[in-house]
């Protein structure tokens, strides 16, 4: 089992040992990561998740992270799992990040699910432009009457303009409940935060999108848990979001993906262990016995159905109400142990993932409300059953394999194959400096310029080498000429 290059301890190193280590890693072979083959998945989310994935021959955990964020996004933060024994409160707020080729079925896994959204967009919008234009016409209404009344003193228009009030006020509440956007594609923390205020959640779906940026996530993290976040700025007036709720699903390609996993920085803000991470594995089209087709109608019309009942109990709740959902005593029992196991894990083995095993009992508790919510009429009626718990522990074990091969392994043996010999390039030719274009060149017959400079991040990371770029701040005319890096381990005497 090869998880990542054994390199020397940092007062051990030198360039010998360092090619040994390269040489050793590029020999040893990687686990595959696995792929949920052990999880038993409740009727509905199979029906649903397999048959994307053998319709459309994608990696399975694809189209599982899309029904999750699907689930709960059209749920808006209406459920929530409650433990019994302590009264812990689980949102089901979640935050998912995959990555994988070109090619291997991201937007195809998201498809149906999108879709849903955009039409009960559209049906939402006809009926709340009208309920604009008669808010509009209400609020001009109740201004000319209150001038009437100033000038004649007839309590008759007072009492006229009252009752307008009233209905104004109850055409705003329904305006709140149609005027919302399923699908958030600015996200830049002013507008996230507008959002949230507005409408108490947001839900972002993205098939090739774009990561977070830094400045959202102390934001994101108290959306993810469910707090109250508040913002002053001197240009506008306090925002304070109560009881907030999200879903942001992002599938991406290796690049940037590999370079926000991979980032201390990151990683000590803490919402990398809020994440469920993911790898897609491009499928061989020879192992379907069928070709690509649209999915059957039983799936499509199972997405439909689920969605549709889910949707309807978020439309018709009051606002700030929740159906707390429990666990049976035998589940709660289960799920201890595993918190428990996990936090045990995160101090003895997890270490490059610690937080993220710290918090795998809260992903389990999710992960399972989610399940629940899915195939339960009434969710609330009914505890999570063990079999439940089993079911999002292993789903969960999955998704921390996942993130430790991303956060300190290889998620395929190309990706590892390109580190060592880009790696063993510079120290065996004792490169002193040298450009980022000078080794995609060198190595373009094998690898991808993509594939050689998430190599020489992962390298810079390790310490072996160390980005010299001087950015100017004129924009010199041709090509740009790519990073220079200094090989910290060049020898000058050999």
């Amino acid at each position: 089992m090869h998880r990542s290059i054994n390199l020397p301890s940092i007062f051990q190193r030198d360039r010998d040992s360092l090619i040994a280590a390269y040489l050793d890693a590029k020999n040893s072979p990687i686990v595959k990561l696995p792929r949920f083959t052990n999880c038993q998945f409740p009727e509905v989310t199979n029906r649903i998740v397999s048959g994307i994935a053998s319709a459309r021959h994608i990696d399975v955990g694809l189209p599982l992270l899309g029904w999750f964020a699907a689930i709960a996004g059209a749920d808006r933060g209406l459920h929530r799992v409650i433990l019994r024994n302590t009264g812990y409160i689980n949102s089901l707020s979640l935050i998912i990040m995959a990555c994988g080729e070109p090619g291997c079925g991201k937007s195809l896994a998201l498809q149906d699910f999108t879709e849903f959204f955009i039409k009960k967009e559209k049906e939402k919008y006809l009926p709340s432009e009208e309920l604009k234009k008669i808010i509009t016409i209400q609020r001009s209404r109740i201004k000319a009457l209150e001038k009437q009344f100033i000038k004649t003193g007839d309590s008759a228009k007072l009492d006229e303009a009252k009752k307008i009030e009233e209905k104004l006020k109850e055409d705003e509440m329904n305006l709140n409940k149609l005027d919302l956007v399923f699908n958030i594609s600015d996200i830049t923390a002013p507008s996230y935060l507008e959002l949230m205020k507005k409408q108490g959640f947001a839900l972002r779906m993205e098939s090739d999108g774009v990561l977070l940026p830094r400045s959202t996530f102390d934001m994101i993290r108290k959306f993810w848990s469910g707090e109250t976040h508040s913002q002053d700025r001197i240009s506008r007036d306090r925002i304070v979001c109560h009881d907030p709720f999200l879903v942001d699903l992002v599938f991406t390609q290796m690049g940037p993906f590999t370079k926000f996993v991979q980032t201390k920085e990151i990683i000590d803000t803490g919402l990398f262990a809020r994440m469920l991470i993911y790898h897609a594995e491009t499928q061989d089209p020879k192992r379907f016995q069928t070709p690509k087709r649209t999915i059957d109608s039983e799936a499509k019309s199972a997405i439909t159905k689920t969605l549709e009942r889910i949707m309807h109990s978020a439309d018709i709740r009051i606002t700030g109400q929740h159906n707390d959902i429990f666990l049976t005593q035998e589940a709660e029992s289960t799920w201890f142990k595993f918190d428990e196991m996990s936090k045990e894990d995160a101090l003895d083995h997890d270490i490059a993932i610690e937080d993220w095993a710290r918090r795998a009992g809260q992903h389990v508790l999710r992960i399972a409300g989610i399940l629940h919510v899915a195939e339960n009429y009434v969710p609330s009626q009914h505890p999570i059953t063990t079999e439940e718990i089993i079911t999002a522990i292993d789903i969960s074990n999955n998704l921390r394999e996942h993130a430790w091969q991303c956060r300190a392994g290889y998620t395929n043996e190309r990706e590892k194959e390109c580190e060592c010999d880009t790696a063993l390039s510079i120290l065996n030719e004792n490169m002193d400096f040298f450009s980022e274009t000078q080794l995609k060149q060198r190595l373009k017959d094998k690898f991808t310029a993509n594939e050689v400079q998430i190599a020489l991040f992962k390298i810079e990371q390790a310490g072996i080498i160390e980005n010299i770029t001087i950015r100017n701040e004129k924009r010199l005319r041709g090509r740009p000429t790519g990073q220079t890096f200094k090989n910290c381990y060049y020898e000058r005497f050999i």
